[in-house]
């Protein structure tokens, strides 16, 4: 009969290991870093433009007299993420110029039409907005705060991956360098304030988000295809300056924007640690 105890015992300690043995690896599996994903993947989307391109058939006045030019519709798509719970969205203005219609996607493939509040062609930055309330949102992180070394992870839509999972995709990497200062370039851009990763950045990434490796919180926005990434505060200096006309007022940001709190950038804008209140209400 105590053998029978001991076994029965024996048999509940090893189901109880089991079971809570499993928990613990179902535990580990979860970082920083998949919580970040978790926090901030339904608030990135997935941007598709339609362009109406115009082709020549000639480059002489006379000829393209006796032939019209052909204009057909082209499309490019894009990253973004969403800033405030009523649907304004930050992206990058190459992602959007020039365009005749704006889909925007969300986890789960939601589609919203979009419209452009303002662009800031120096800065990249394009602000949009989709009709609707509740949405999901990134909260907004202080740039000036990245650690060289630190993880940081890209998420967006690289070459139109977000239509097979109605998801975006993620990478990983650190902060390789902070506060880079690359002046007024001759395309007429602004490379100030930017950030270096070797996270991977690929075509369809950019106007997406480069988070820190923690829950709630969204730090940088996607420049481009390159590994040089436009700092929030930047963006949000930007997204300040932006008159209800859509378009942007000053000659050239200074290059003290790095002695600019982030705090006054955000009293400004609203950021109330919750998210973007617009001052286009």
């Amino acid at each position: 009969m105590v053998n029978n105890h001991n076994k029965i015992s024996l048999f509940i300690l090893f189901i109880a290991t089991v079971i809570f043995g499993q928990s613990d690896i179902d535990n580990s599996r979860k970082t920083a870093i998949t919580r970040a994903i978790e926090k901030v993947g339904p608030s990135v989307a997935s941007i598709n433009v339609q362009q109406n391109a115009t082709t020549y058939y000639s480059p002489d006045p006379f000829f393209s007299y006796l032939f019209p030019p052909k204009i057909y519709p082209n499309k490019s798509s894009g990253s973004g993420v969403v800033i405030s719970p009523d649907g304004y969205l930050l992206t990058n203005t190459h992602v959007v110029e020039n365009s005749s219609k704006i889909t925007v996607t969300l986890s789960g493939g939601q589609e919203y039409d979009a419209e452009i509040v303002g662009i800031d062609d120096k800065t990249d930055v394009a602000l949009l907005k989709l009709d609707g309330k509740n949405f999901p949102y990134a909260e907004m992180g202080n740039s000036d705060d990245l650690i060289i070394g630190e993880w940081v992870i890209a998420i967006g839509n690289p070459f139109e991956l977000f239509q097979y999972s109605n998801q975006p995709t993620a990478s990983v990497g650190i902060v390789s360098a902070n506060h880079m200062d690359f002046g007024l370039q001759e395309s007429g851009k602004v490379l100030q304030n930017m950030i270096q990763t070797d996270a991977a950045i690929n075509p369809g990434n950019s106007g997406g988000p480069l988070n820190k490796s923690m829950p709630n919180v969204s730090l940088t926005n996607s420049l481009s295809s390159l590994l040089l990434i436009s700092s929030i505060k930047l963006s949000m200096y930007s997204v300040l300056l932006l008159t209800p006309n859509g378009s942007c007022e000053y000659a050239f940001i200074s290059k003290n924007l790095s002695a600019i709190p982030f705090t006054t950038i955000s009293t400004n804008l609203g950021i109330i640690g919750t998210g973007f209140q617009s001052k286009f209400r």
